[in-house]
């Protein structure tokens, strides 16, 4: 087998990133696009050692839920792998791939997504032009800097649609330059946009330079759209795949945009974390409601705690909350969202988990008795593992986006806690991520509780 070969496979399984995979002469052999059982004609892109990869020219044998995906990039894009695949059984896949990694822990059936297209809150779009010099905005193929020119995508919002469509018009008419990955040269490099269940939405045009050609023509095609209440431009002149820069100027409107769940009330910023799936993120959210009710704490602490969104809707007002987050911005809005929704017994700590939780921990004035830990994907630093399990809260409901560092961190706590509950949610539909939600009780709680 070598490149450019075209052959017939029989595909075996998915990959956890839900690429097909089938075996050939002592070759795992990895194909896009594909479902298990399946046969496909196969042309081999590349072959190493052991393994190869190839690209679907035909299928066969196609598997019984296979339907036509609903978007015309879908084969060229990286955001939306699965969307060959039916829901239903596309939620299966993702139920045995967690069931896989988190053997043999106790595992409920994950919850849907209320919604599985025009979900996403929040996209960047990257600019390019093309051999033709015509302008491209759009996302990245799959595993390349190549930008498919995406008129609309089928998972975000139709107000993130709406604002796309109007920028595609607007810049194909511009000479402006686009960035060049190869050169570091150009002006437009992303169009970020973020929009909230309140039809509130924000656009930030991230470029290489505060003088803009023409920047005042956009600013009045932005503000055209009723639903656009901030406009920024950011200017980034980093040398990476970082999206924003440091600088950001506010060019209309306010400053954040305004996201509600119920009763609670949330200010983003442009650089803030937000889950993506508002639908999801309320459901994960009350149902991390019901345990910290349930459970009456006296103190919540809430780690990498972001905008305070988590510890904000689950913590009664009366009850003490104290959060702790590196970055800087996210701390302006967690503390504004505290005085937004009348939380008086709230604070936040600005600084690494790894660094602040450690000190806080032995502090008699803080004692929280249950802790909300929603880490980035690589999960818990040691350190952090190694307080909790000497801190010792009664409860730790442990929020994670990578299922492979929540086992190993779960693994790690053990032997000071059990595991009360796992559930997963289907927070990015066809797609392979998977978020899950575990409560952790500590073990000896109910003798102690007993005694006193």
């Amino acid at each position: 087998m070598k490149k450019n070969d075209i052959i017939s496979l029989t595909i075996h399984s998915l990959t956890d990133k839900g690429d097909g995979y089938a075996h050939h002469h002592n070759h795992t052999i990895y194909i896009p696009n594909t479902l298990p059982g399946e046969t496909v004609k196969t042309l081999i892109l590349k072959v190493n050692k052991n393994h190869a990869f190839g690209k679907c020219l035909t299928i066969t044998d196609p598997h019984p839920h296979r339907q036509l995906s609903p978007c015309p990039i879908s084969l060229q894009c990286g955001g939306c792998q699965l969307l060959h695949q039916t829901y239903k059984s596309h939620l299966e896949w993702k139920q045995k791939t967690l069931t896989h990694i988190l053997d043999p822990l106790p595992l409920q059936t994950i919850k849907p997504s209320p919604h599985i297209t025009g979900f996403r809150n929040k996209a960047q779009f990257a600019f390019q032009r093309d051999p033709q010099n015509k302008l491209r905005l759009g996302l990245y193929a799959r595993g390349s800097h190549r930008v498919i020119n995406t008129k609309h995508c089928e998972v975000q919002h139709p107000s993130i649609n709406d604002v796309l469509e109007h920028c595609h018009s607007f810049f194909q008419n511009t000479p402006l330059s686009c960035y060049d990955d190869t050169t570091q040269t150009g002006l437009l490099r992303y169009l970020v946009i973020r929009t909230t269940t309140q039809n509130e939405t924000m656009v930030a045009l991230v470029t290489t330079d505060k003088n803009i050609p023409h920047l005042d023509d956009w600013i009045t095609t932005m503000k055209s759209i009723p639903h656009v209440k901030s406009i920024f431009l950011n200017v980034n002149t980093q040398k990476s795949d970082s999206i924003l820069g440091e600088q950001s100027t506010l060019l209309w409107g306010h400053s954040t945009i305004k996201e509600q769940f119920k009763d609670t009330q949330f200010t983003i910023s442009l650089p803030a974390f937000f889950q993506l799936n508002s639908g999801q993120t309320q459901v994960l959210y009350e149902d991390i409601l019901k345990i910290v009710t349930k459970t009456a704490p006296k103190h919540v602490l809430d780690l990498y705690c972001g905008s305070g969104s988590i510890g904000l809707y689950a913590t009664p007002k009366t009850t003490p909350l104290t959060g702790i987050e590196v970055n800087p911005q996210s701390i302006i809005d967690a503390t504004e969202n505290a005085t937004l929704n009348h939380h008086p017994l709230t604070s936040f700590i600005h600084g690494t988990v790894e660094d602040s939780y450690p000190s806080l921990s032995v502090s008699s004035d803080i004692a929280p008795d249950i802790v909300i830990i929603d880490p980035p994907r690589k999960g818990c630093d040691p350190i952090v593992i190694q307080t909790l399990t000497t801190h010792l809260p009664n409860t730790i409901i442990y929020v994670s986006c990578n299922p492979h560092t929540l086992y190993r961190d779960l693994k790690l706590l053990q032997d000071t806690y059990t595991i009360d509950h796992i559930q997963p949610y289907d927070m990015f539909p066809f797609t392979p991520h998977i978020e899950v939600m575990v409560t952790l009780k500590r073990k000896g709680i109910n003798n102690r509780i007993k005694n006193n």
